[in-house]
């Protein structure tokens, strides 16, 4: 399995925000700089086939109109599968119109969405064959936000922004590889820090942790920390599992 992480920052960093690229046609999240990080590494948009949202917060999701745009203008007719929790499509009719004063582009881009785009809600439990590798969505504890982790063939899973929760382990149970919220030092209720991942490590010790989703200043303790089970990554960075 070929992995490339797109994004490990937030949005007030110099950092992208949340992506996770598999096997270079499933794409984890598409938040802001995704897309551009994608173009710059030489990868074809069009070989995207297949989208899994872990939540709607725009820092995961802002990148979903220039994904389309260059859709379309390449004339791309195959569907793109998109999964996500309920009221996904809503939203992405939403962040298109945000981007798109010009009326004509809108239009086209609504027509893209309803036309070409086949859009699954996903539940907790729910496990599907996507690209060839078997998908388990699993909910996280994003406050009142309905957030899913998921896992992949029980090798990589990818926890998008969550609190520490009971779901977070059994992630980590299924895995050899947990890319996973770090956003703070000491975790909240809404976001995982490094004191919890240290948890996860202990109940884990042959997992790879891969932290991502920084905050300023969250990186820099992890990387004086230098703990032997994690491994840390920047935007772009690739490895194979």
């Amino acid at each position: 399995m070929k992995v490339k992480v797109l994004g490990t920052g937030t949005t007030y960093t110099g950092f992208n925000c949340a992506g996770v690229l598999v096997n270079n046609d499933t794409l984890f999240d598409i938040g802001p700089g995704t897309i551009k990080q994608l173009l710059r590494d030489g990868h074809r948009l069009l070989d995207i086939k297949y989208l899994v949202v872990s939540h709607l917060h725009f820092d995961h999701i802002w990148d979903f109109p220039i994904l389309v745009c260059n859709n379309i203008l390449n004339n791309r007719e195959h569907v793109l599968k998109i999964y996500g929790p309920k009221g996904l499509d809503a939203k992405l009719e939403d962040i298109i119109k945000a981007a798109n004063p010009d009326h004509e582009s809108l239009i086209e881009e609504y027509e893209y969405l309803k036309n070409i785009c086949k859009i699954r809600v996903v539940t907790d439990g729910f496990e599907e064959e996507i690209g060839g590798n078997i998908i388990r969505a699993y909910r996280m504890d994003h406050g009142a936000v309905e957030t899913y982790g998921y896992n992949i063939n029980h090798e990589l899973s990818y926890t998008g922004d969550t609190g520490f929760c009971e779901n977070v382990q059994a992630l980590a149970k299924n895995s050899t590889h947990l890319i996973c919220d770090c956003s703070c030092v000491e975790g909240i209720a809404t976001h995982m820090g490094i004191n919890d991942l240290n948890m996860v490590a202990a109940k884990n010790p042959s997992l790879k942790i891969i932290p991502v989703h920084f905050r300023a200043g969250t990186r820099e303790v992890l990387e004086g920390l230098n703990p032997y089970n994690f491994k840390l990554v920047k935007d772009g960075d690739s490895f194979e599992i």
